[in-house]
């Protein structure tokens, strides 16, 4: 093999690197992120329900319904 040919084929495998690597595993890496930021979100929404007393009810609807 020539040198030209090598380094067209080592252009080539570094180009189907990443195709196939960078561009699935960045869509893995913002799958997983959002899964973990709404379970975080549950978590808060939970927390938040566990704190609802009777004495501020009025209030929070007064502020959701703004």
């Amino acid at each position: 093999m020539t040198i030209n040919l090598m380094a067209l084929s080592g252009a080539g495998t570094i180009l189907l690197a990443l195709v196939f690597f960078y561009f699935p595993w960045q869509s893995f890496v913002i799958d997983q992120t959002r899964q973990r930021l709404f379970e975080v979100r549950d978590q808060w929404f939970d927390f938040t329900k566990k704190l609802d007393r009777k004495e501020t009810r009025p209030v929070l609807l007064r502020f959701v319904q703004n």
